[in-house]
């Protein structure tokens, strides 16, 4: 899991990016409890690759955006490097796997915070586009 330094670093920066854009507005508990399970849900996104990938490279990323004086919007993905020895083309079912098993766990999350099916088309569509980029990639470093 993340450790305490590392969350208290996150709460820090966005505090520090509310005052900053935000100074005098105070916030209300929905969004920083939705910005709260942003970050949960991404945190198992990472579990899930550490347990069948192991050591790989992954990344948090979290964007933030004001988009008048009263809105802002956020959002949070998880950016992976899969290790070069998945190029070879004995590893595309372990990579298949993987994939597969952040597309159900995202229809699952949906289904259970009351999203319902809303985002099934979404999620399907980022799923197949990123088993065709892994494809895409093979092809870049000569792997035929």
């Amino acid at each position: 899991m993340i450790n305490e330094e590392i969350k208290e670093q996150i709460k820090v920066d966005i505090v520090c990016w509310f005052k900053e854009n935000f100074p005098n507005c105070t916030m209300r508990k929905k969004p920083m409890k939705d910005i709260v399970n942003m970050l949960r849900h991404e945190v198992i996104h990472y579990m899930i690759y550490m347990k069948f990938i192991g050591i790989s490279g992954v990344e948090l990323e979290m964007t933030f955006s004001k988009e008048n004086s009263l809105q802002f919007s956020y959002g949070a993905k998880i950016l992976s490097h899969y290790p070069l020895i998945y190029s070879l083309p004995r590893y595309y079912p372990k990579y298949i796997f993987v994939e597969f098993i952040h597309y159900l766990f995202d229809i699952i999350y949906n289904i259970f915070t009351f999203r319902r099916l809303k985002y099934l088309k979404t999620c399907t569509i980022y799923f197949i586009r990123t088993l065709f980029e892994f494809k895409k990639r093979d092809k870049k470093i000569g792997i035929k």
